[in-house]
C-alpha cells in the first residue's frame, strides 16, 4: 500500500518537472523510467499515469506564461495568451485548471459510457479513420480567412511530408521531440524575442467562474477527450476545433476551461483505453502498453491514482502559477525568454543527432512561416495527421 502511494507521489513530482520544465517531456520521462527502473510493473504503471495526470495540469504555466508575441500580434496568439497581454495569466491558468478537475471527475462518472459505447464507436469508426482525418484537415484549412487558404495548404503540406519522412521508418528516435520543439517551442520564443515583446504586470485576484460553465465546458471536453483518446492522430486543438465547429462560438474563457480539460480527460481516458481496446493514444500510455497488461483487477488503482494525481495537480499548479506570476513582474521578460531558449536548444542538442536537428530547424522554420502567415498553429499538427492518415489508407 505504501510503496504504490510512494511511486504515485514520486510521479506527481516528476509531472511537475515535465510540466513546468519546457523540452522535458513526458513522452521521455516515461521511457527512461522504464530503462532506468529495474522490474518495471504495476509500480511504474502508476508512477506514469500520476506523472500524465499532474503535466496534464501544470503544463499549461509555460504555455500560458512564455514567448508572448506583442499586441499588434493579439488576434494570431493562442486564447491564453490574450489573457496574458492583459495581464490576467493567472485567471487563464485558473479556468484550464477549473476545465482540468471537473473535466476528470465528470469523465470517471462517465466512465461505464466509455467502456461500452466508446469502445463500440472505435471498432464502428477504424475502417473510416482515413476519412475522418481527411476531413478534419480539409475543415481545419478552409475555415481559416480567404486570404490565408493558400498559407493554410502550404504549412499543411510542408507539415505533414515532414511527418512523413520522421515516421515513414521510424528510425529517428526523438525526431517528434525535435517537430515538436520547432514547431511550437522554439519558433514561438524566436518569434517573440525579435520583436522586443514585453509583458504586463500579471494581476493575481479571487477567481470565480458560473456553474453552467462550470458544467458544459468539462462535458464538451469529455467529449473532446474521448475523440483524442479514441482516434489516432489527433490531438486537444484538434478535438476542441471540431467540437468549435459543431458548437457555434465559445467564449475564450469557456474555450479555455475546455481545452484544460480535453488535455486532462485525454490523458487519462488513454489509460483506460488500454482496458477496453487495448491500445494507449498517449505517450505515456503507449509505455504502460508495452510495460504491463491492465486487466478489470487494476481499474481501481488507476482510478485512485488519477484522483490521487489530479488533485495534487491543481494544488500545485495554484502554487507554482501565483509565485511564477509574482517573479515574472520583477524580471526582464525578453531575457527570460532568451534564457529559456538557450536552454531548449541545448537540450536539443543533447538529446538529438544531426538528423534530429535538421528536423528541429526545418520544424522550427514552418512554425515561424505559421506565425508570420496568421494561420492556426494546430495547422503544423498536420505532421501526425498526414502520416497516419497516409498509413490508413492503404488499410482500405
Amino acid at each position: 500500500m505504501f510503496e504504490i502511494l510512494g511511486y504515485i507521489l514520486a510521479g506527481c513530482f516528476l509531472g511537475i518537472i515535465s510540466g513546468i520544465l519546457p523540452g522535458i517531456h513526458i513522452n521521455l520521462l516515461s521511457i527512461l523510467l522504464t530503462k532506468y527502473v529495474p522490474n518495471a510493473d504495476i509500480n511504474i504503471a502508476a508512477c506514469i499515469i500520476a506523472m500524465g495526470i499532474v503535466h496534464s495540469f501544470v503544463d499549461f504555466i509555460p504555455s500560458i506564461c512564455f514567448g508572448v508575441p506583442q499586441e499588434d500580434n493579439y488576434l494570431s496568439v493562442l486564447p491564453g495568451h490574450r489573457y496574458f497581454l492583459k495581464g490576467q495569466a493567472y485567471k487563464a491558468i485558473m479556468l484550464t485548471v477549473t476545465g482540468g478537475l471537473f473535466g476528470i471527475i465528470l469523465g470517471l462518472l462517465f466512465l461505464p459510457l466509455f467502456f461500452s459505447i466508446g469502445t463500440k464507436f472505435f471498432y464502428e469508426i477504424r475502417k473510416y479513420l482515413a476519412y475522418v482525418l481527411i476531413g478534419t484537415i480539409f475543415m481545419m484549412v478552409f475555415s481559416e480567412k480567404e486570404n490565408k487558404k493558400f498559407w493554410a495548404m502550404l504549412i499543411v503540406a510542408l507539415s505533414g511530408f515532414l511527418g512523413f519522412l520522421i515516421l515513414r521508418n521510424g528510425s529517428s528516435e526523438n525526431g517528434i521531440f525535435a517537430a515538436i520543439t520547432g514547431f511550437f517551442g522554439i519558433s514561438t520564443l524566436l518569434e517573440s524575442i525579435s520583436t522586443n515583446s514585453c509583458t504586463k504586470k500579471q494581476i493575481i485576484t479571487e477567481f470565480s467562474f458560473r456553474k453552467f460553465d462550470a458544467i458544459k465546458s468539462p462535458i464538451l471536453s469529455i467529449i473532446g477527450g474521448s475523440i483524442v483518446a479514441l482516434i489516432p492522430g489527433l490531438g486537444s486543438n484538434q478535438a476542441a476545433f471540431l467540437i468549435r465547429e459543431i458548437q457555434g462560438k465559445i467564449k475564450t474563457s469557456n474555450y479555455l476551461m475546455m481545452i484544460g480539460g480535453i488535455n486532462a480527460v485525454n490523458l487519462m481516458l488513454s489509460f483506460f483505453a488500454l482496458y477496453s481496446i487495448g491500445k494507449g493514444r498517449s505517450g505515456p500510455a503507449l509505455v504502460i502498453q508495452n510495460l504491463i497488461h491492465l486487466n478489470s483487477d487494476q481499474i481501481l488503482l488507476i482510478i485512485a491514482t488519477v484522483l490521487i494525481a489530479a488533485s495534487f495537480g491543481v494544488f500545485i499548479t495554484i502554487l507554482i502559477s501565483k509565485k511564477l506570476l509574482n517573479a515574472l513582474n520583477e524580471v526582464d521578460y525578453k531575457k527570460l525568454n532568451i534564457g529559456i531558449l538557450i536552454f531548449i536548444i541545448f537540450l536539443t542538442i543533447v538529446l538529438c543527432n544531426w538528423h534530429e536537428l535538421i528536423i528541429a530547424g526545418t520544424a522550427t522554420s514552418i512554425g515561424i512561416l505559421t506565425i508570420k502567415t496568421k494561420v492556426k498553429r494546430s495547422l503544423c499538427m498536420a505532421f501526425l495527421i498526414v502520416p497516419i492518415t497516409l498509413f490508413y489508407i492503404t488499410l482500405l
